[in-house]
This record gives structure tokens, sequence and C-alpha cells, in this order.
């Protein structure tokens, strides 16, 4: 049994009860999809996905929300993506995110939002199941996605209270295969292009 099934987590505890991407996704990621003007991430969790997006030295500057307090520097408040009323105007240039919904509804309704927030593009991670079921067909139908990048290497995304615990093995062992899709509203929509993106940023 792995550190992380023996380490209890308590599905109701939403401060702790988040998971957490390794930070090699964004920066594997960000060394092909360009980013400038303001870039923000609705669901933030500690930063992971900003702190990459700053590291490219992009022109502009990183935003994060989430629905509480997570204690990333980026994070400039707590907004629920779905309380639509509560951001007002607020868009951005470009949104980023690893979604807490995985494969289920939540995910596709995220992607509706994103839609609405972002100007550039919306890039967001989501597990492979995301391609399959009826309902998903009718997503990429609406939302045409431009670019898929499947991780080649599988990412491991332990919740935030398991990571001091399984220790060096946190962000080793991913069961789960992700991918990244964007939507490039600069580009025009020909289609959709596939790439295998491993752990260094190369790709295939």
């Amino acid at each position: 049994m792995s550190i992380a099934a023996q380490t209890p987590v308590d599905p109701s505890d939403k401060q702790t009860n988040f998971c957490v991407e390794p930070q090699w996704i964004w920066d594997a990621l960000f060394k092909h999809e360009a980013l400038w003007g303001v870039v923000c991430d609705p669901s933030c969790g500690t930063g992971t996905s900003l702190r990459s997006a700053e590291a490219t030295g992009m022109p502009g500057w990183c935003l994060g929300y989430d629905l509480l307090q997570r204690g990333s520097t980026f994070q400039v408040g707590t907004r629920d993506i779905f309380d639509l009323p509560s951001w007002g105007n607020n868009g951005c240039g470009i949104l980023i995110s690893n979604p807490p919904f995985y494969s289920g509804k939540g995910w596709v309704q995220f992607v509706a939002l994103a839609h609405q927030f972002a100007k550039h593009k919306a890039i967001m991670i989501g597990s492979d199941k995301v391609h399959y079921s009826g309902e998903r067909h009718s997503l990429w139908a609406e939302f045409p996605v431009t670019r898929i990048y499947h991780f080649s290497d599988r990412p491991s995304m332990p919740f935030h209270s398991t990571i001091d615990a399984m220790g060096s093995n946190a962000f080793k062992n991913g069961a789960i295969n992700y991918s990244a899709y964007v939507w490039d509203f600069t580009a025009p929509q020909r289609g959709n292009q596939t790439f295998y993106l491993k752990k260094d940023g190369s790709l295939t």
C-alpha cells in the first residue's frame, strides 16, 4: 500500500482536499505555448501553474484565485469559478488551470466558463477520460480544441495534505494519463493538433 493510501484524507475538508500537480507539466508545456498579458488561474491552489508562467519571463503578470485561500503568493482573492456574478466583467488574456474536476461534469462546465473569461487562450489539464462518452462529443463540437498535449510521462497529483508524508515519492509513480488542452482563440480553427510531450519538454 502506498504512503498516500495510508494517509487519511477528509473529503469534506476543502482546505486540504485538493490535488497538486508537478511543476514539470507546466514547465514542459510553456516551452511550446506562448504567454503574454494577464495570465490567470482561477483554481490556482498553491500556485504551481503561475510559478511556471512567471519563470518564462513572459511580458505581463500572473494572477491567481481559488475557492479558499491556499497560501500562494500569486493568489489575489477568493472566488468560486461557478459564481459568475462574483467575477463581474473581470476576465483575462490567457486562462491556465488544472481544475479540480478531471473528467466529470464539472470539467465540462469549467471549459465553458473558461471560454467566457479568456480572450486569447484557455489552457486546461484533464485526465484522458475527457475524450470519451457522448457528453464529451458535444463538448468538442461546441468548443473545438486547438492543440492537445498528451503527457508521455504520467504525472502524479497527490492530495496537498499527503505531500509531506509522502516525501520524495509525492510526485512519482503516476497511475493516470493526463493531457493539456489548448483553446487558442488567436489561431484559425482547422482541426486540432496532437502532440506527445515528455517531462523535458521534447515533443513527438
